[in-house]
């Protein structure tokens, strides 16, 4: 779908949002990062010093920002919108370890227990903290309830998968399997090229088909449970994997015909970190290290894009997708086909400062990247659109060429042969003699007009040339017709008025005569490469026929020589050649001369077959740019293959 960047009003920029979480109990925050108390779309990094920066998002939220006010200002509504019309959308949130992107997507309440891993309590969180994935589960069921009102004929379904991509391994957080730790699904599920979707899909994951929002809402609690948690000196409640839940919404018309299916990707991704700030160890260091080789590559897959976009040549530039499963499926969210939101979180601890700057860095960054939003329609929906476009251009060709037959003939066409009921009349098959003569019809139109006596003209005016029609015959007609006939005796007889069907070849510099004559010439040399074909045909299966018969022959001589080689060894004497050499060896001399033969044979076949290919080829493409039959030498392919004349 990419046009190279010439269709400017069919790209998308991905949209960045900021937001800065509350200082928690006991945090003080720095002064090295602000922002604008009119709500404008600007960070300030070390306002007035010599190294300040400033970087400018889409919007930017206040720590005191409320979740309602969040979803609302972040644009959800307007993907949620794109969704239901078959764009897919993509909503994750990025940036360092505890600065609020579970709270933001999540927004359950957390309870920590010693010596274990935190737990969620969604059931005890109030309805105004739930972050954005409840509220656009809410918001498309909203939205299928009222489409649904408005067109009855029209169905919505809702899929729904929950996964998580722990230590670049991907476990389905609804699969029982995977949460009991099973030797099976230590190894994490694999990607796939689906064909049907023309994108890659998780092998085995689960997929639940939801009909209210309650029982969407339960899968995704279920899932938030079973997903790996852990506590360290940042975060008591951090996360140690990526949880991407894909909502998928099929829209369906006049009964069972799928229209498009589009897909909400909400990601939550784990926060970078750094050992020496969280001080993590054994199992929480390895699950960091992976985290952070995740976050490397989608940095890399934002920063090539962003090159890409700036660059007029950047269409080639290599985009590292494959070095991260993360990045595997964020492929169509982030330089794709759909709609992207990124919330960028950030604390404004003075501890936190360093990784502050870089999540502002990228963030920026993602936001010159440009995607092309296109609707997700059913194959079989798009062969149906795609077949009907096609006959639409088929029937105006076919009333162009019927204009172009009444054009020419004068005539309309019978009403019995527009509509398939009867065929137009074959032309009759005539003798190949009559090629080279016109139709008696032909002929008297074309001598009518010397028919009727002229007055004669004066002296003066005889001399002067008289103005001919203007009418195209064969050379051997024009030499007939610039001989006197006035020895042949005709009964006087009334100039017939010309037909419209006539006037017009007149008009058009070609008679009707020449036409007809071209037409017995075409018929009669296609009766005779006909005939041409079928004797080559006929030689050709006798050929066929007579080398079975060589080899038939030859396997029959096989057998006698083997025969009396057997017999001579059985009645063999001793101490020199057998009794029986002299005629096995003239036995096995006839066998390899034969054998010879029929390789002869064989290569004469195939280079009469080719031959015969390669001059069929050349009488189709002669008879397409010369609308003629060429010669018969050329039928047999000689000028096509430089044989020897036949």
């Amino acid at each position: 779908m990419d046009t190279g960047g010439k269709d400017e009003a069919s790209l998308a920029k991905v949209r960045v949002c900021v937001r800065f979480r509350p200082l928690l109990p006991g945090e003080e925050g720095g002064s090295r990062i602000t922002w604008d108390e009119d709500n404008a779309p600007r960070v300030y990094v070390a306002p007035g010093r010599s190294d300040a920066k400033t970087f400018e998002f889409d919007r930017v939220f206040q720590p005191s920002t409320s979740q309602p006010e969040v979803f609302q200002g972040a644009g959800l509504e307007n993907f949620l919108d794109a969704v239901m019309e078959g764009y897919h959308a993509t909503v994750f949130a990025y940036g360092q370890t505890g600065s609020g992107k579970t709270h933001t997507m999540e927004g359950f309440v957390y309870q920590a227990v010693p010596g274990k891993a935190p737990q969620v309590k969604p059931g005890s969180t109030p309805s105004e903290s739930l972050g954005l994935v409840p509220r656009s589960i809410e918001g498309l069921f909203r939205r299928m309830e009222s489409k649904a009102e408005t067109d009855s004929e029209q169905l919505f379904t809702l899929r729904l998968s929950f996964l998580q991509i722990y230590n670049e391994r991907i476990f389905d957080l609804l699969n029982p399997v995977h949460l009991s730790g099973a030797t099976t699904a230590a190894a994490g599920l694999r990607l796939r090229w689906n064909s049907r979707e023309a994108a890659v899909s998780v092998e085995n994951l689960f997929v639940f088909e939801c009909r209210t929002p309650e029982e969407a809402l339960g899968y995704y609690k279920a899932g938030v449970r079973n997903r790996t948690v852990a506590s360290h000196q940042m975060n008591q409640a951090s996360s140690r994997s990526h949880s991407v839940l894909m909502l998928t919404v099929e829209r369906r018309s006049g009964g069972e015909r799928l229209e498009h299916s589009a897909k909400l990707t909400l990601v939550d991704l784990a926060g970078s970190e750094r050992q020496a700030a969280t001080g993590a160890s054994g199992r929480t260091l390895q699950e960091s290290v992976g985290i952070n080789q995740s976050l490397f590559v989608l940095r890399k897959v934002i920063t090539s894009l962003a090159k890409k976009s700036a660059s007029k040549s950047g269409s080639f530039a290599f985009v590292p997708y494959r070095e991260s499963k993360l990045t595997v499926l964020l492929r169509d969210a982030i330089g794709g086909s759909g709609y992207t939101l990124m919330l960028a979180c950030l604390s404004t601890l003075e501890a936190s400062f360093e990784e502050s700057l870089s999540t502002l860095h990228y963030a920026c960054t993602a936001g010159s990247i440009r995607n092309r939003p296109a609707v997700n329609l059913d194959p079989m929906s798009q062969l149906v659109r795609r077949l009907r476009q096609e006959v639409q251009s088929l029937k105006g060709q076919l009333e162009a060429a019927q204009r172009y037959v009444i054009h020419l003939t004068g005539q309309p066409i019978p009403l019995e042969v527009l509509q398939g009921n009867a065929a137009p009349p074959e032309p009759p098959m005539l003798p190949p003699y009559a090629c080279s003569a016109p139709s008696p019809a032909a002929s008297a139109t074309a001598q009518a007009p010397q028919a009727a006596p002229a007055p004669a003209p004066p002296p003066q005016a005889a001399q002067a040339p008289q103005p001919s029609p203007r009418v195209f015959r064969q050379p051997s007609d024009a030499s007939e017709e610039a001989t006197p006939r006035a020895a042949t005796p005709r009964a006087p007889a009334a100039p017939a008025p010309p037909t419209p069907a006539s006037s017009k070849y007149e008009e058009g510099g070609v008679s009707r005569e020449l036409l007809e004559e071209r037409l017995l010439d075409a018929v009669a040399s296609l009766r005779q490469c006909s005939s041409e074909n079928f004797a080559l045909r006929r030689s050709l299966e006798q050929a066929v026929e007579a080398r079975e018969a060589a080899q038939q022959q030859l396997r029959a001589e096989r057998r006698a020589a083997l025969a009396a080689a057997a017999d001579a060894a059985g009645g063999g004497g001793s101490g020199g050649e057998p009794a029986g050499a002299g005629p096995e060896l003239a036995a096995l001399g006839t066998m390899r001369a034969s054998m010879f033969y029929d390789v002869l044979v064989l290569r004469e076949l195939r280079e009469f077959e080719q031959r015969l290919v390669l001059g069929s080829v050349y009488i189709r493409e002669y008879t397409k740019v010369n609308g003629t039959v060429p010669e018969n030498q050329i039928l047999l392919g000689c000028k096509v293959s430089g044989c020897r004349p036949c």
